[in-house]
């Protein structure tokens, strides 16, 4: 299910951020949700630049519930996706942590791509760790990667609401 949580047109280019999540597959214990930030120039709307933050949570080798960041892009300075955060769910205590893993290359092309992107991010990580702390009752790990998943579907009004005021605040910063 893709959501649009914020667009604009900006001198000749239109930005979307967009929340995208699988929510059959949340449900049933398979997460992973993705913020894409998108710019195009208004007479081509087919050539398109993007940054994509995905998350991911996983049982490693280890059995660890762990938590994953991959960055992967088409905007100008992006090569490719590459692998921004990797750690146990368990040590996540707030979205700051997330944020200030990722490099400074992703936000190098278009500062707008990047604001987007990053508020996108912010808004899913802060809404993992609610839904964690929510389901602390349950027991690791499907039962509550399930209760994880349904956690995050109840809240996505409340998820795209904040990922669309952060962009905007953080694009209003700019003085656009």
């Amino acid at each position: 299910m893709k959501i649009n949580a914020h667009q604009f047109e900006h001198r000749g280019r239109k930005y979307e951020l967009s929340l995208d999540l699988d929510d059959a597959a949340m449900a049933d214990g398979r997460y992973q949700i993705s913020a894409k930030a998108e710019s195009w120039h208004v007479d081509t709307p087919t050539i398109r630049h993007s940054v994509t933050a995905e998350v991911a949570i996983f049982q490693d080798d280890d059995e660890t519930p762990t938590i994953e960041v991959i960055i992967a892009g088409t905007a100008p300075g992006m090569e490719g996706k590459r692998l921004v955060l990797r750690k146990p769910l368990a040590d996540l205590i707030d979205a700051e942590q997330v944020i200030d893993a990722i490099p400074a290359w992703v936000f190098g092309g278009d500062p707008i791509l990047g604001c987007l992107v990053r508020s996108g991010l912010s808004a899913i990580v802060g809404q993992t760790i609610q839904c964690k702390k929510d389901t602390a009752d349950s027991h690791w790990y499907w039962p509550r990667m399930q209760a994880l998943g349904r956690c995050m579907l109840l809240h996505v009004p409340e998820m795209t609401g904040t990922a669309g005021l952060r962009a905007a605040k953080c694009v209003y910063r700019f003085g656009f």
